[in-house]
């Protein structure tokens, strides 16, 4: 829904058919990673410099390390999902974006963090 080409072909099919639902369902996605992004760079902007993204999925641009690092250099992220395909991919993902020379500035591994963990309740 927020188009891209880091996908897997079972999301695109189930975001088809939801969007023969809801057609609106597109506009909802971008408002809500809008409103990610607004929330991390006001975060950053009031001084908090670490940043927790809890069930993170795959990443997409701008990622919170991005928008982070637009304002406070030195922020740091940690991308937590339970999803080993998608830590595996995302970790790639964030390994090749540093090599990549942009508009945003550029993380090092030591500014962001990628973890498979759940957060169950216990017993």
């Amino acid at each position: 829904m927020l188009g891209g080409k880091d996908n897997f072909a079972a999301d695109r099919e189930l975001a088809e058919r939801m969007c023969t639902i809801d057609p609106g369902l597109p506009g909802l996605a971008r408002a809500n990673r809008d409103f990610l992004t607004a929330a991390v760079r006001r975060a950053a902007e009031a001084g908090i410099g670490q940043f927790l993204d809890l069930g993170a999925g795959l990443p997409t641009r701008p990622a919170v390390h991005h928008t982070a690092r637009e304002v406070n250099e030195a922020a740091r992220v940690a991308y937590i999902d339970n999803d080993p395909v998608v830590v595996n991919h995302a970790s790639a993902l964030l390994k090749r974006w540093i090599s990549q020379v942009g508009g945003l500035p550029r993380a090092n591994e030591g500014s962001w963090y990628i973890l498979c963990a759940a957060a169950v309740k216990p017993g």
